[in-house]
């Protein structure tokens, strides 16, 4: 409760870092949440209402979608190999 998925993993909405955090969950992403709310207030909701979630869940199956998407045309145009690795890259840059 309280994570969304970003192109860099996951991010805790709970953490005392997204309180002032004026940026929207994840700035490539086109859902409504992303669009309308800040990670500040996102995680103001996060700490005080159980029915935010609600917003979190729809970013992530956006987000999940997107991916999806995004796998399924790497795997027709031949680029399979190249999008696990920089999938891999953005998720665990330290290696």
């Amino acid at each position: 409760f309280g994570t969304a998925l970003v192109p860099e993993g996951m991010l805790k909405l709970k953490g005392n870092n997204m309180k002032n955090d004026s940026r929207p969950l994840d700035p490539t992403c086109d859902c409504m949440v992303c669009k309308k709310y800040t990670r500040a207030y996102l995680h103001h909701l996060i700490t005080k209402e159980p029915s935010a979630a609600l917003l979190v869940t729809y970013h992530n199956i956006r987000h999940m979608m997107n991916l999806s998407r995004r796998l399924h045309e790497s795997i027709l145009d031949g680029s399979f190999p190249k999008f696990v690795n920089d999938f891999l890259r953005c998720h665990y840059p330290k290696g």
